[in-house]
């Protein structure tokens, strides 16, 4: 069996191993990059997390649904020392949630057999309460990458995920119709060709573009001729699903920087962006995205832009998000000098970066913070108002989000001084105790 989720490996070789990790100081001092701060808050690690493998991880348009595929075990130093599904004892970490550890085709003492698990919650202000097991699970086989197109706040329209279970035993794409969003996976139908070959057709994600055209994105090793090691693909069908077009190389993205992982994404303003994975300059997997420069066009994605780096961690990847602009991810953890051992070193877990909202003059008026004038001239005069200046911190940042001045105020109004910066867009980061930061656009005028 292949578990494709496990995508590390090269740079982990050589690396010294010592004694048990200490999990909690691991995981406290990993660091991620936002790249994007006028878009995105503070990203934090999911509550929920457990000590085993949670990867693949997809979060409903609605962000009351989340999901994962799970192994009760270091799915990675698994991987580099055997990826033998009949000997994974030794690597045990982590509750099973009721998965089948046994059942094999084979005769073997225990069988590693990942699955698929849904945690939901009844608004978007609490945290996702523990895992279950959901009904998306089987034994012998593993299912994998969940994602659907939402008809109802309870049921999909279209529900697509990854099995197995079809020889020669790689990845395959299947898909549940019209179900709810914790569907039986009896009710599962592949994909047929020209999506479905024995290659590995992994990740994939789907959506409606009107009521009889359907855009399906996947990622592959194998598929074809590709770019790189992995590489994105793309397909059309014109009949609600009953027939696909031959799948495409999205040729404007793909490189051997191994991009995969894809997630449309369309925002408020109908542009939609593709979200995917890929290599940075260490090394390691990052978070991207790129827009759509042309209607309708597939493969015409512009300008590729890091959304969230590796930072400290092992790596990163598997961006869903919300209609709100929410992300979830995961980060994989390497502890490494904190105490590892060969079958206890590496972890994956959920994390999620808010969407923080940027807004003009007339939305600060009404959240008890103001800023005058605007367009500015020469000073602006802030003013905290309600929100009070204990703990506050009031950043000045460019129109790429990279930060220019840093103000701690004494008194709830204030001046900031232009000191002769360009004309143009800017931006004021509001960051209060308790509360998510809030972006402000201001514009530096010449007139």
């Amino acid at each position: 069996m292949i578990f494709r989720f496990l995508l590390f490996v090269w740079l982990l070789a050589g690396l010294s191993i010592r004694a048990q990790p200490n999990w909690t100081q691991v995981k406290s001092t990993t660091t991620v990059q936002v790249a994007i701060p006028t878009e995105f808050g503070t990203p934090v690690q999911q509550s929920l997390s457990t000590g085993g493998w949670e990867d693949g991880m997809f979060i409903s348009r609605d962000g009351l649904h989340l999901y994962c595929i799970y192994i009760p075990i270091d799915g990675l130093s698994w991987t580099l020392n055997s990826g033998n599904n009949c000997s994974f004892s030794a690597y045990s970490r982590g509750p099973t949630f009721g998965i089948d550890l046994v059942t094999n085709p084979i005769g073997c003492s225990e069988w590693l057999n990942p699955d698929i698990l849904i945690s939901s919650r009844s608004n978007t202000l609490m945290a996702f309460p523990t895992w279950s097991l959901s009904n998306l699970s089987g034994p012998v086989f593993g299912q994998g990458a969940p994602q659907y197109v939402m008809s109802s706040s309870s049921t999909a329209d279209i529900f697509v995920y990854t099995d197995n279970q079809r020889p020669p035993y790689k990845t395959d794409l299947y898909y549940i119709r019209n179900c709810s969003l914790n569907p039986a996976l009896a009710s599962g139908t592949i994909f047929p060709a020209p999506i479905t070959t024995d290659s590995i057709e992994d990740n994939p994600h789907v959506e409606r573009l009107s009521s009889m055209q359907l855009v399906l994105f996947f990622d592959s090793p194998n598929f074809a001729v590709a770019s790189g090691g992995l590489d994105i693909w793309y397909s059309v069908s014109n009949d609600d699903g009953s027939t696909w077009g031959a799948p495409q190389p999205v040729s404007s993205v793909n490189t051997a920087l191994n991009e995969h992982q894809p997630h449309l994404y369309k925002d408020n303003l109908n542009q939609w962006w593709l979200y995917f994975t890929g290599t940075d300059a260490a090394g390691k997997y990052s978070i991207y995205r790129a827009p759509q420069t042309t209607p309708n066009n597939w493969n015409s994605w512009g300008t590729r832009q890091l959304v969230v780096g590796s930072g400290n961690s092992a790596g990163i990847g598997e961006a869903t998000l919300t209609q709100n602009g929410d992300l979830s991810f995961v980060v994989v953890y390497d502890a490494n000098g904190a105490g590892a051992t060969s079958t206890d070193r590496f972890d994956c877990d959920p994390w999620f970066l808010p969407h923080v909202t940027t807004t003009g003059i007339a939305d600060a008026e009404q959240d008890a913070f103001s800023l005058f004038p605007n367009p500015v001239k020469d000073i602006l005069h802030v003013n905290l108002k309600g929100t009070g200046h204990t703990g506050v911190r009031v950043s000045l940042l460019s129109a790429l989000g990279e930060e220019i001045s840093q103000y701690f105020p004494s008194v709830n109004t204030f001046d900031m001084q232009r000191n002769q910066l360009p004309a143009g867009i800017y931006f004021i980061r509001l960051d209060v105790p308790g509360k998510a930061s809030r972006i402000f656009k201001v514009v530096f005028s010449d007139l």
